[in-house]
């Protein structure tokens, strides 16, 4: 018999690049929410399941901390073992729906959040965060042609861009599987604009004190390109003349450097305006399932 208390009672399950890393370290600064201190355990994607498992070790992913075993997932949540919340976030659980079985026969009484971006800007930042990491060698508009007439079936799921934003069906799943009370879905723009009126509607639904206020001057997972990220020692030459200059205080200095080392990779309105014609039925019917106006996500 597991103990309940080492298993979390939290689950933020995506979207991908919609700001979960931001969501899951606010909560974590509450004093009644304990949240993994490795993000994207992503337990419930693998455990049981050695095919997908096969899968992992044959495309080599760049991420490395998934956890297979009941016994290890358990380990994550000792320290929060007398917690009113204890909660983890992997945004894999929202892309794979055969995720929300296993978390029903597990964690039943589970309550879960998922925040959605809008579709094409989800498509593009998850583009950049790969393009950055050097594994995606071709233009976005490129990429996305490519998936849009293959499928993209030999890339990992994650460099399937425009798979990753097709929320409906997934969200259709979990809520046939748990009550509407155990459910909050919010919107990425939501966040970005009223991080602090988002989050005590959080706190609430956790029946935690809504009051608190995290640190909201921090911020995660910036969307951005290394410059050189193809010349190694280039780039590798440039971060420690960044420290160094940060450490003897020349901000000026610093910042130079940074911004030739990093730059923001622009989207093209052209290109945007293909995609939201490309998940015009997708709006359609998230718009339904979740009985929300997103006429926004069509400008």
């Amino acid at each position: 018999m597991i103990d309940q208390n080492l298993l979390p009672n939290l689950l933020i399950i995506g979207a991908a690049k919609s700001g979960t890393s931001a969501l899951h370290n606010y909560l974590g600064e509450h004093p009644d929410i304990f949240m993994s201190e490795s993000k994207e355990l992503r337990f419930f994607l693998v455990w049981n399941n050695p095919e997908r498992w096969a899968v992992h070790e044959r495309e080599k992913r760049i991420e490395h901390n998934y956890v297979r075993t009941l016994e290890l997932y358990t380990t994550f949540f000792e320290k929060g073992k007398h917690f009113k919340i204890r909660g983890e976030s992997s945004t894999g659980y929202l892309a794979n729906p055969d995720c929300a079985v296993k978390i029903k026969e597990l964690i039943p009484y589970v309550k879960i959040i998922a925040v959605l971006r809008h579709p094409a800007d989800r498509a593009f930042s998850n583009y950049v965060m790969y393009k950055n990491w050097r594994m995606e060698k071709k233009d976005f508009e490129e990429a996305i042609d490519e998936e849009i007439q293959t499928g993209r079936a030999s890339y990992p799921q994650p460099m399937r861009y425009l798979y990753l934003g097709r929320y409906a069906d997934s969200l259709t799943t979990y809520f046939n599987l748990f009550s509407k009370e155990q459910i909050r879905i919010y919107l990425y723009d939501e966040f970005v604009a009223k991080p602090a009126v988002v989050l005590k509607d959080i706190f609430t639904f956790l029946d935690v004190d809504e009051t608190f206020t995290p640190n909201l001057e921090k911020k995660y997972n910036a969307s951005s390109v290394r410059r050189y990220a193809e010349s190694p020692t280039i780039d590798k030459t440039l971060h420690f003349a960044e420290r160094g200059f940060r450490k003897l205080k020349l901000s000026s200095a610093e910042k130079i450097v940074h911004n030739h080392r990093i730059y923001k990779p622009v989207f093209a309105a052209e290109t945007r305006k293909k995609l939201i014609n490309y998940y015009a039925d997708e709006i359609s019917a998230l718009e339904k399932l979740l009985n929300r106006d997103l006429s926004k996500w069509r400008e």
